[in-house]
């Protein structure tokens, strides 16, 4: 193999070619090999800065050659659209706007507003590469107001609103091409706006959150928004201490997977489970929240726990093609979960079995719209539960759009 003479760069406008440099490990002086070429360029195309790169060789003599790496830059003014409806929330609408690759450095700032619930401000910094490590990188400011309802017992109690205004500093990894982890520091303060309740008597009016962050996420689905095969998972955690001078001490974790299997080319079959529990004297805005699309047949936030254990099951049959296009399926869908809010040692002790499990199923459909997927949901929940718990009860879940991938249940 012949010897590198040079490295260089072909199709350059912003972006300092010193970044893609430190993203190589192919060298001048160094035998070619092209193993390590190829590994240099998905790295670089990894950076998310370029939408082709390609290489070409020059042999200006028998024992030396020229690498030319051949690029096309993205284009770097950035924007984005997200709104949906659903009858919880009614109508959502997220708007990003923003600048990439500033000064050739590959860091990109943007802007994020989302009106509907929650309504939310972002302001955010991100980058390619920490200093000279292979770590991207983001630094958050947000302020974000959100009305949630809450339940006792199935029972509808009241609504109240939280409002959240902090920052986030995060450094993150790709791990191929489907995965990715980050590890980070969030800093917020929630305020809360209750009604005059006994059951909010204990509730802070506000509390800070402060303490790091860990998430790693899995996500091969072949749709973002209208999947029919894949695999998603995530592992999540953060920890509050008094000692970063937060109000409380507490760990959470949180764990989600999902599966999607096609069985034949008209039916599909879904499977996952989520996991949450949580240390320590908990804040009140870091409680899980399940009910509504992902936990059929009961209401939105109709739980409000310390932890949770959800698994679900259901099929797709895919009915037909709206419009004779693949990517307007319509699917009959049937939906199964069964769920525990309470306490490990509570679910292992000799509580009858229909205190301790929570069980719902339903119907509905699913397709594609212009504007995004839409579905809807006939669920009944609380099938096998005695007086004096709520007896069965059917909630409908109706969505239609794409959600703004900024804003956060």
């Amino acid at each position: 193999l012949p010897l590198i003479r040079a490295v260089s760069f072909e199709g350059l406008r912003l972006t300092c070619p010193r970044l893609l440099y430190n993203e190589m490990e192919t060298r001048p002086g160094n035998f070619l090999d092209f193993n390590r070429l190829l590994s240099d360029l998905n790295r670089i195309f990894n950076t998310g800065l370029f939408e082709n790169v390609n290489y070409r060789l020059e042999f200006p003599s028998q024992d030396w050659v020229n690498i030319i790496i051949e690029l096309k830059e993205k284009a770097y003014g950035f924007y984005s659209l997200g709104l949906r409806y659903d009858n919880d929330d009614n109508v959502g609408l997220g708007i990003e706007v923003g600048q990439g690759n500033l000064g050739g450095s590959g860091a990109s700032i943007r802007g994020v507003i989302h009106w509907g619930n929650p309504n939310e401000y972002r302001l955010g910094f991100t980058g390619t590469r920490l200093f000279r490590l292979p770590f991207g990188y983001r630094l958050d400011a947000f302020w974000r107001s959100l009305d949630r309802s809450y339940y006792t017992s199935g029972k509808w109690q009241a609504e109240y609103n939280t409002i959240i205004r902090g920052g986030v500093a995060e450094a993150g990894y790709i791990l191929g091409r489907d995965a990715y982890f980050n590890i980070g520091l969030e800093a917020y303060e929630a305020s809360y706006q209750m009604p005059s309740l006994t059951i909010f008597d204990s509730t802070p009016s506000n509390e800070w959150v402060i303490g790091p962050t860990f998430l790693i996420e899995f996500n091969n689905f072949n749709d973002l928004f209208l999947p029919s095969r894949g695999l998603k998972y995530h592992l999540a955690g953060s920890l509050a201490s008094r000692k970063f001078k937060a109000s409380q001490d507490f760990l959470k974790a949180d764990f989600a997977f999902e599966r999607i299997a096609p069985f034949t080319s008209w039916l599909l079959l879904r499977y996952g489970i989520e996991f949450g529990m949580a240390w320590g004297e908990l804040a009140w805005a870091e409680f899980f929240h399940s009910g509504g699309e992902n936990l059929v047949g009961f209401a939105k936030n109709e739980f409000t726990t310390k932890q949770k254990l959800i698994f679900r099951l259901g099929a797709d049959f895919k009915l037909f093609q709206l419009f004779n296009r693949d990517d307007y399926p319509f699917y009959l869908q049937f939906f199964s979960n069964v769920s525990s809010f309470q306490k490990l040692n509570q679910l292992m002790g000799n509580l009858p079995i229909d205190s301790v499990l929570n069980l719902g199923i339903g119907i509905g459909v699913k397709t594609n719209t212009p504007i995004g997927p839409f579905q809807f949901i006939l669920g009944i929940a609380d099938l096998a539960k005695q007086a004096p718990v709520p007896t069965t009860r059917v909630n409908v879940t109706v969505s239609v759009g794409r959600d703004f991938r900024y804003s956060r249940d």
